[in-house]
């Protein structure tokens, strides 16, 4: 193990006061010493950031900034123009580190080794019991085109999604002046993560889960909004463009067209959901129909009522029948 790589681990918090303790408390509790934690608040109406201070504010591994609010993505931003560690981690408020996350992950660092990626389990807490479930991940030391020839495959595992679950070699962060799209409302750690990636020699992935991401019954409902097919479209043509550019397209096509279906529907659900006003709503509908059509997605649709209605521009009966859904659910 290479003890002198420092590594800066981000933790945006917002509201967090309930866990963050257990979050702060897993760094500290880890057993590779060389380490900063750096904790920016964006902008906590509750009493996080007090219990912050009153908690940490005299650790000399912690640094404590507060921010207005802005969004995840550029607490994000803050926190690494603040690094000074030759590698990042990011961690979110509500998670926490197996004790030899940093330990193992900085373990296999090698020359030429840009991210490191290890495995997770998913910790869900539902009236006072908990279950654990840990996400398959196959372990090895690979480029960017073989992870990305199999696109799909990997994206399961966790590999191109999350940023908490990674080190990532801060020299490529800052030379390419990497960052979080803000204002992004779905899918700003993929995007990034694929940047990253396209920047990067060495990616190796160990299959220990060193990370648990915590989900809990009272946290926050993500409240529908018509804005979640904006983003589709955004990652969606950014994947396209990728596989497109390395001769991969084909070999990855049938998989990108039916996942591309399945967030296209969630989309429509989205558009139905939200407060919006009908006219607003039928021109997302639109919006859905252009871009199913430019991709494809409504060729070989047997009798799905859904892509049937949105292939003849049934605008009005989408609509009517998602709103039909809605009122059976009772939502």
């Amino acid at each position: 193990m290479c003890k002198s790589l420092k590594i800066s681990v981000i933790m945006p918090v917002y509201n967090s006061e309930k866990y963050v303790v257990r979050t702060v408390e897993s760094v500290l509790a880890q057993t590779y010493d060389n380490y900063e934690l750096i904790i920016i608040d964006d902008g906590s109406t509750d009493g996080t950031i007090d219990l912050l201070k009153d908690r940490y504010s005299t650790n000399p591994k912690i640094s404590i900034k507060s921010i207005e609010n802005q969004g995840v993505s550029n607490a994000r931003n803050v926190g690494i123009s603040l690094a000074s560690g030759d590698f990042i981690s990011f961690i979110d408020s509500d998670d926490y580190y197996s004790s030899t996350f940093l330990e193992k992950m900085v373990g296999i660092i090698e020359p030429n080794c840009d991210l490191i990626i290890c495995g997770y389990n998913i910790v869900n807490h539902f009236k006072e019991k908990t279950s654990i479930s840990k996400v398959k991940i196959e372990a090895g030391c690979f480029d960017y085109y073989h992870l990305y020839s199999k696109y799909f495959y990997y994206k399961e595992m966790g590999i191109f999604n999350p940023v908490w679950n990674k080190l990532f070699n801060t020299y490529i962060i800052k030379t390419n002046n990497l960052q979080f799209v803000k204002g992004q409302y779905m899918g700003e750690d993929l995007i990034f993560n694929l940047e990253f990636m396209r920047k990067s020699q060495k990616i190796k992935i160990i299959e220990d889960s060193l990370y648990n991401y915590v989900t809990n019954d009272d946290q926050t409902v993500v409240k529908p909004n018509i804005r979640y097919l904006d983003n589709i479209i955004v990652i969606y043509d950014m994947i396209k463009r990728e596989l497109k550019s390395n001769g991969l397209f084909k070999i990855n096509e049938s998989d990108f067209i039916n996942d591309y279906r399945k967030d296209i529907f969630a989309s429509y659900i989205n558009i139905i959901k939200s407060k919006n006003k009908r006219d607003e709503k039928l021109k997302y509908l639109k919006l859905l129909h252009s871009c199913a059509i430019e991709n494809q997605l409504l060729n070989n649709i047997g009798v799905n009522i859904f892509f049937l209605l949105l292939k003849y521009k049934c605008f009005g009966s989408l609509l009517f029948i998602g709103n039909v859904i809605m009122l059976a659910k009772g939502k």
